[in-house]
C-alpha cells in the first residue's frame, strides 16, 4: 500500500485513523457480530505491528535499521546525527497522523457540516 501511495496509484484517503475505524467497530458491536469484531480488532493489531516495523527511524523497524547500519560500520553513529534523524522522523509521523485524522474527520458527518472536504481538496490532501 505504501509503495502504491508513493507511486500515486492509491490515495491517502484510503487510510484510516482510530476516528475512521470506530464506526466500523461500533457497527459490529451493534449487530452483535463478535466474530467480525474480533477479526477487525486483530486486523488493526496486525496492521499496527507491520507499520511499526517500517524502517522509519522513530519506529522499531527504524531502530533495527539504525542498529544494522551501526553494526555494518562497526562504530556508533554520532548522537547529533541520530537526534536529527529522529526529529525528522517524528515530524513525518505527526504530519502523517494529522493528514489521516483530518481526512477521517472530513469524511464524517462533522466534516460535512464544517465543509472540510472542500478544504481538503484545496489543500490537496488526497
Amino acid at each position: 500500500m505504501l509503495k502504491k501511495m508513493v507511486q500515486q496509484k492509491v490515495s491517502i484517503k484510503q487510510m484510516s485513523s482510530p476516528i475512521g475505524m470506530a464506526p466500523v467497530l461500533g457497527d459490529q458491536v451493534r449487530q452483535g457480530s463478535w466474530y467480525l469484531l474480533l477479526f477487525y480488532t486483530a486486523l488493526i493489531s496486525l496492521n499496527l505491528g507491520i507499520f511499526n516495523l517500517l524502517p522509519i527511524p522513530i519506529l522499531d523497524g527504524g531502530l533495527i535499521l539504525l542498529l544494522f547500519i551501526e553494526g555494518t560500520l562497526r562504530r556508533d553513529i554520532k548522537r547529533e546525527i541520530k537526534e536529527r534523524v529522529y526529529q525528522v522522523a517524528f515530524v513525518f509521523i505527526v504530519l502523517f497522523a494529522v493528514v489521516v485524522i483530518f481526512n477521517d474527520v472530513a469524511k464524517s458527518s462533522l466534516g460535512h457540516t464544517l465543509h472540510l472536504g472542500s478544504l481538503a481538496r484545496v489543500l490537496h490532501l488526497g
